[in-house]
């Protein structure tokens, strides 16, 4: 079983206590643009004008960059704002400055949001999906695609079947000629087939005081992805702690970074939902917080 730590404060500051590569993954959801005031003067979110915002995120995710493993991942949940009905492209304007920082952009993930909350308007779409995107800082990243796996949908066509592999299969009419199969995936002997690239997971609804909590099945993907058991993951916007409580679910570490005490406060009741496990914040059930780097 895992263990969490806390370090209370401004990211931007308390991230530049850990130590260079201290971490194997981070998975995160920084406060959106515009969205919600936190009645805190350090927060981030409530900047003037777009370009302010992505700098303040910048300047959180080059920590992010010192303290990631070289071989390490970075997932971030994002959205977009609205303002004078304009989209202002957030996520897009994130992942260019990040490029341009120096990191890697792997992949966009749409979360397609089974219980979107409705919204008045009637000029555009509901929105029902967010965004996570998945950054490396190396070409070469640790990365178990098994824990990813998601069940295929299997035609088996004897003539292609050698005992081997199956595959995910659809027929495909041209005209009056007769079907004939055409490839859409690879599926193993046991049914599965690598993870697509739209998740469809339902919002959290919690009473642990924080009102934007994402859910722990949204995150577990890229936690037991991207860290391995006993590894660490960091948090820079710990919020309610679900993060850190999938974490110790899967028996990883995590660090939690939190301006907000209150929230600290809430995080031992996220965990205990999430896990059933009563923990104290800091309370580790392997190692001492020294020990996990090795002082």
């Amino acid at each position: 079983m895992g263990s969490y730590q806390v370090l209370q404060g401004d990211c931007r500051d308390t991230l530049k206590s850990l130590e260079d590569g201290a971490v194997n993954c981070i998975v995160t959801s920084p406060p959106y643009f515009q969205r919600r005031d936190y009645e805190n003067e350090n927060q981030i979110g409530l900047e003037k004008n777009p370009d302010d915002y992505i700098e303040s995120l910048i300047s959180v995710f080059a920590e992010c960059h010192r303290v990631l493993a070289d071989d390490g991942v970075l997932w971030v949940n994002i959205t977009d704002t609205y303002i004078n009905k304009r989209m202002m492209l957030i996520p897009h304007r994130f992942v260019i400055a990040m490029e341009a920082w120096g990191w890697i952009a792997r992949q966009d993930i749409i979360w397609s949001k089974r219980n979107p909350m409705p919204e008045p308007v009637k000029d555009r779409c509901t929105r029902s999906h967010e965004y996570i995107f998945m950054f490396v800082k190396n070409r070469k990243y640790w990365f178990d695609s098994t824990a990813l796996c998601e069940e295929g949908i299997i035609q088996i066509d004897n003539r292609m079947n050698k005992g081997r592999i199956e595959y995910d299969l659809k027929w495909s009419y041209e005209g009056d000629t007769q079907p004939s199969f055409i490839q859409r995936s690879f599926v193993d002997l046991n049914g599965k087939r690598n993870k697509r690239s739209v998740w469809h997971v339902s919002t959290s609804k919690s009473n642990e005081g924080h009102y934007a909590i994402y859910p722990a099945e949204l995150i577990e993907p890229c936690i037991l992805s991207s860290c391995p058991k006993g590894g660490i993951v960091l948090d820079p916007f710990g919020g309610s702690g679900t993060t850190a409580a999938v974490a110790i679910k899967h028996n990883r570490n995590a660090i939690m970074c939190e301006l907000n005490p209150n929230y600290i406060k809430g995080m031992k009741s996220r965990i205990k939902h999430i896990t059933g496990l009563s923990i104290n914040v800091g309370e580790d059930l392997n190692a001492s917080f020294d020990e996990w780097f090795g002082d």
